[in-house]
């Protein structure tokens, strides 16, 4: 499966230290990325294994201490 999300950092500057992508799938554990972040951009990834049967598919950002920083959004 590959996936991209675009997105926008709207208040402050983008992290130095990163934050974690999250991709949650209804079957099986979710991927946790480690991610840079700019401004604003696409980030594509293409996961392994991954089936469009083990959808639906929801993704957020968490900072390094696994707070959430992003809403949840359904990847169509």
């Amino acid at each position: 499966m590959s996936f991209s999300v675009d997105y926008e950092v709207i208040a402050g500057e983008p992290d130095p230290k990163g934050y974690i992508w999250v991709i949650e799938r209804a079957k099986g554990p979710p991927l946790r990325q480690p991610v840079r972040l700019g401004k604003k951009g696409n980030l594509p990834i293409l996961v392994p294994g991954w089936r469009p049967e083990d959808g639906p598919f929801h993704t957020h950002f968490e900072d390094q201490a696994g707070r959430r920083v992003s809403p949840t959004i359904e990847l169509l």
